[in-house]
């Protein structure tokens, strides 16, 4: 397969209280762009995003889990605790991927006391193009 694991740390989360339980509409995940990552640029075009969102649909459109640090990438013994659940993931123009996050009791702590700061979305890209095509 020609796709590679990377991540993108272009995407803040709000800077406000946030609440167990509580959907936060309209998070930029990754703006359209492009982004310096392993010494290639990562193409973020609003066509390959839609094709993320395209190819998240095909497999069922279900919940994307948010997690601290990629754990959940990590296997083994690391802690893959949700900080928040992504659903309706869309691309908006000018703003790049989006979607609501369905924040638990950690995610909503961890922004509202500002130890969550950043996102990184870990998806699988072209290894030639490095064009995103879909959400790890």
């Amino acid at each position: 397969m020609n796709e590679e694991l990377i991540h993108n740390s272009t995407a803040s989360v709000p800077e406000r209280t946030v609440q167990p339980g509580e959907t936060v509409a309209g998070v930029q995940i990754c703006p359209i762009g492009e982004f310096p990552n392993g010494g290639k640029n990562q193409v973020c075009s609003e066509e390959a995003l839609n094709r993320v969102v395209e190819n998240w649909r095909e497999a069922g459109a279900q919940d994307v889990l948010v997690d601290f640090e990629h754990k959940a990438e990590a296997g083994g013994t690391s802690d893959p605790s949700a900080a928040a659940w992504v659903t309706n993931l869309r691309v908006e123009p000018g703003r790049g991927l989006v979607g609501d996050f369905k924040m638990t009791d950690a995610g909503a702590e961890a922004i509202s006391n500002r130890r969550l700061r950043f996102l990184s979305v870990s998806w699988f890209v072209n290894k030639e193009s490095h064009e995103p095509i879909r959400i790890s």
